[in-house]
């Protein structure tokens, strides 16, 4: 019986795969069968990553990468990932964000995010999408990962919010555009919730777990999320198990949306 959860023989690409739920992504892709592309902006936490991925016995290939300078995803794509022996997947998970008021947020820092966030991403579905269609491959998909923020927007992250709403409406466009692609390239996003991507400055195991725990009053599940919770359901859209869902959105959260209190 063959597995559909199964990604053997498949190359996915991570965007912002240095840590957090890109690392997350890359490793549980990983431990379902499928050799990663990895592209970030801090090759040394990238590298850390691969070493993990390595162990799992996938090939992997790590990319320095900058998703704003349109020329380098080009040649990313044009180059790196054809000579890697192209791809079925993409993850497009890098992203910056920001805590501020609408009123304290800079026009730089503006840039920076919208920049980074959207058109960054756009330049990463473009590229890949073209790559698909000429591939004609089985079973090619897409998955961005958004944020419960595009449904449930939050004080002080209005901008960061504006950009995700944008990928989740950008989500249902590409779907509707790619399913007329032969074969059909299904496209769907992840919308994770409050996660704990990494130790971030945490400096003892205590302070971790006090971190993992810190929202258990507002999230119905009783934890905040941590990446292997958004990249295993990752691993999911991406295989055959999820064959029939495109123009979707997945909302792993814990229950928070639920909480409309908050």
């Amino acid at each position: 019986m063959s597995d559909v959860f199964s990604l053997n023989g498949k190359t996915a690409i991570v965007t912002g795969a240095s840590s957090g739920i890109g690392a997350g992504a890359a490793i549980s892709l990983a431990r379902q069968g499928a050799d990663i592309i990895m592209c970030a902006r801090r090759v040394p936490e990238m590298e850390a990553v691969a070493e993990k991925i390595r162990a799992l016995g996938r090939r992997v290939l790590c990319v320095k990468l900058d998703q704003r300078d349109y020329s380098a995803v080009k040649k990313f794509i044009r180059e790196d990932v054809k000579n890697f022996g192209g791809a079925d997947i993409l993850v497009a998970n890098a992203g910056v964000s920001a805590r501020q008021q609408i009123v304290e947020t800079t026009a730089e820092e503006m840039d920076r995010i919208i920049d980074t966030n959207y058109k960054g991403t756009v330049y990463i579905l473009q590229e890949t999408a073209k790559l698909m269609i000429s591939q004609k491959r089985a079973g090619q998909n897409i998955i961005i990962v958004s944020s419960v923020n595009a449904f449930r927007p939050l004080r002080s992250q209005a901008v960061y919010t504006g950009t995700k709403s944008a990928l989740e409406a950008l989500m249902r466009c590409l779907a509707a555009d790619l399913s007329e692609a032969a074969p059909k390239i299904r496209v769907n996003s992840l919308a994770p919730g409050a996660t704990l991507t990494e130790l971030g400055g945490k400096k003892t195991p205590e302070e971790y777990e006090k971190a993992k725990n810190a929202n258990k009053p507002n999230i119905p599940l009783g934890r905040i999320g941590l990446i292997e919770d958004m990249g295993d359901p990752i691993a999911f859209l991406a295989s055959d198990a999820a064959r029939y869902i495109t123009g979707a959105t997945l909302l792993v959260d814990g229950g928070l949306s639920l909480r409309m209190d908050l």
